[in-house]
């Protein structure tokens, strides 16, 4: 039976407490299968169904002032205390599949527990009346859970790094903090929560018999997760970039394009400057640029480019475009421009130009070469299966050529590319396309998360979680590139110059 399982890493019990609610619906709904959610969390003591107020040693406002929330649940159990180190698994699963018995569901809960512990060679066992992981007189997991219409909320946390000490704000389900313990303080020795989750999920998966698919949050009707929330930074440097390239009458990708980093660019005087108009030839359904008839060459744009790079006092800039289909050179000797001008201006200054395919034009490609850029970047943008449908009038392997022959016909230069993630793609497909990167000769790489620019672009599929991306950099750094900068609000040009 699949089930999607979902890694989250730190995570606010709050925002975790709203979403299990979400999920649970849409499983209930038959909208995505069984959800298994794995998590941490910031300093929290909970009240469940039976929580008793006595059971806390400190009050709401003492609490706080050692930055440990205080929430009411609607979980089964008292009080417990979660906190950075200690495991969190919550399953929402629906118990109409897997036999309408809460108890027995509670019973295998605690056997992943008795089992995880055992991997690490330790006995536990189950305490009658008392639910949860014991290894003789003391806890090492709480379980507490809750259903509606048949669908678990909640589950179990397993005590592995967090310190024992922590337990003292309250009584842990009516006992003394002492009755806590831990797989860390168990065998003498440091376990991470990272050990831990393979073996735990492997447990789970036998004891439930089901299928386990990694995945990020299915973002059907989800808002942004807290790791996509931004702060639009302002301020004199913002507006005066701004008013500067208005002035000069520079167009921007970070405007054009509906970028979640412009605010934070422009705080830094930063900015990635489009060439050749803001109307592209082609229908990317995944990108914020209009697609309307182009304009006629701006032969003045590229002093103009220059002169801000100089008021700016860039040391690194991005020049990037649309895509001009109706040009024969596909603006490539726009672009070659521009780099000569920017030379001229500033001749310390590094260049970056993130291109078009050129129609797989080759020649073209040589032009902006010749020019002289430092790095040159073109991004995949997806794994090929999904080309079709979201980047109409590309071609993957069209894609591929061109930085194979970037490479080729300039070894000593920087060659980049980026991908976004969470429009549908598969991690094994991701793993492929990095392999096949690495074979063209690029050796720096970006990766963030999709966002949706407007109502008729293409839907986020999935959110991609923070323990989702430390594992793709270590993908991308295990297949050979040297550059991976990877991250929720990652793009090709964000923070090139770092």
């Amino acid at each position: 039976m699949n089930c999607l399982l979902i890694d989250m890493g730190l995570v606010n019990y709050g925002y975790a407490d709203e979403l299990q609610r979400h999920l649970a619906e849409k499983v209930h709904q038959g909208e995505i299968p069984d959800t298994i959610l794995l998590l941490e969390h910031s300093a929290v003591v909970t009240l469940g169904n039976q929580g008793k107020t006595e059971h806390l040693k400190f009050s709401e406002a003492q609490l706080r002032a050692q930055k440990i929330t205080l929430y009411q649940s609607d979980r089964g159990g008292d009080v417990t205390y979660h906190a950075p180190g200690q495991l969190v698994i919550y399953p929402i699963i629906n118990l109409a599949r897997h036999g309408k018995d809460l108890h027995q569901y509670v019973r295998n809960l605690e056997e992943v527990g008795i089992r995880t512990a055992a991997s690490f060679g330790i006995t536990a066992a189950r305490r009658e009346s008392c639910p949860g992981v014991w290894v003789g007189k003391v806890k090492l997991a709480s379980v507490g859970m809750t259903s509606r219409q048949w669908v678990t909320r909640h589950g179990m946390a397993i005590n592995v790094s967090n310190p024992l000490a922590d337990f003292s704000v309250i009584n842990p389900c009516g006992f003394d903090a002492g009755v806590m313990t831990s797989l860390s303080s168990l065998i003498q020795q440091d376990v991470s929560v990272r050990e831990v989750i393979p073996v735990i999920i492997k447990h789970f998966a036998d004891i439930f018999g089901l299928d386990l698919q990694i995945s990020g949050l299915p973002a059907a009707s989800l808002k942004h997760p807290p790791w996509l929330q931004i702060k639009v930074p302002k301020g004199r440097v913002v507006e005066d970039t701004r008013k500067l390239l208005e002035d000069l009458k520079i167009n921007t990708v970070c405007q054009e394009a509906d970028c979640p980093n412009s605010g934070d660019c422009f705080s830094r005087g930063v900015a990635t400057f489009l060439i050749m108009g803001v109307n592209c030839t082609r229908n990317c359904r995944f990108c914020g640029v209009q697609k309307k008839g182009p304009s006629p060459l701006d032969l003045r744009e590229p002093q103009r480019v220059a002169e801000a790079a100089l008021r700016l006092g860039l040391k690194h800039i991005v020049i990037t475009s649309v895509t001009r289909d109706d040009l024969l050179d596909g603006g490539a000797h726009h672009f070659a421009a521009t780099i000569k001008a920017l030379r001229i201006a500033s001749p310390e200054i590094i260049v970056e130009v993130l291109i078009p395919d050129f129609g797989g034009d080759m020649q073209s490609l040589d032009t902006v070469l010749a020019a002289g850029p430092d790095i040159l970047g073109h991004n995949l943008e997806t794994v090929p299966r999904l080309y079709e449908a979201i980047r109409p009038g590309a071609d993957y392997q069209r894609s591929l050529s061109l930085l194979t022959h970037a490479a080729d016909a300039q070894p000593g230069l920087t060659v980049k590319s980026g991908i976004m993630v969470g429009v549908g793609e598969r991690i094994e497909e991701v793993q492929q396309l990095l392999k096949e990167l690495v074979e063209t000769g690029c050796s720096s790489f970006t990766l963030g998360q999709y966002l949706k620019p407007h109502r008729d672009s293409i839907p986020i599929r999935q959110y991609v979680t923070l323990p989702m991306y430390e594992n793709y950099q270590a993908m991308a750094k295990n297949v050979g590139l040297k550059s991976v900068m990877v991250g929720p609000l990652v793009r090709s040009s964000y923070t090139a110059a770092a």
